[in-house]
């Protein structure tokens, strides 16, 4: 069944030229909308209603799948910058270790706005990952200071073979030619 917001968010994307689909389940019709990240994903956000309230439900489900264990810590730092950052929407890290993106409209809005509302949304949710999308690709690959440490020192070694190389074989072999 598609419940009435999304029959308004269909209308306000067409509106606004958003390219867009819709799915139907039992329990809840989806409109979703998606835009390309420069040197990122593509992400799908996910305009969810439930009833015939106007209470919508925003998700973007794996904008990063599957962090591994030794970089959980940095990017719950990097979804905490993102959300002291951006108060609208919330960044967290599920139980699947995957990065999602949530927000949600009230019960009450309007039918009048309520199109306006969701579009306002994905744009913004589009312009804010493809402004700071890399806070989180950052926190995913950069390399601990641990690891800077040993590359410096590999750094300095190859320096001092620079200056003082390593003769491999026997002089002698070469100079009688």
């Amino acid at each position: 069944m598609i419940y009435k917001a999304t029959n308004l968010i269909m209308e306000t994307f067409d509106l606004h030229n958003v390219k867009y689909r819709v799915n139907e389940t039992e329990d809840a019709s989806v409109v979703e909308a998606g835009f390309i990240i420069e040197a990122g994903p593509q992400a799908t956000v996910h305009f969810i209603s439930t009833s015939e309230n106007n209470d919508v439900t925003i998700r973007i489900f794996g904008l990063i799948y599957q962090i591994p264990a030794d970089r959980r810590g940095e990017i719950l730092d990097a979804c905490n910058t993102l959300n002291a950052k951006y108060r609208f929407i919330k960044f967290f890290l599920d139980t699947d270790s995957n990065v999602n993106v949530q927000a949600d409209l009230p019960v009450r809005t309007d039918d009048e706005c309520l199109g306006e509302c969701c579009f306002e949304l994905f744009a913004r949710i589009m312009h804010m990952l493809r402004d700071d999308y890399h806070v989180l690709a950052e926190a995913l690959y950069r390399v601990p200071c641990s690891e800077k440490k040993d590359s410096a020192e590999f750094l300095k070694a190859l320096l001092n073979l620079k200056e003082k190389p390593l003769i491999v074989g026997n002089e002698d072999a070469s100079s009688k030619g």
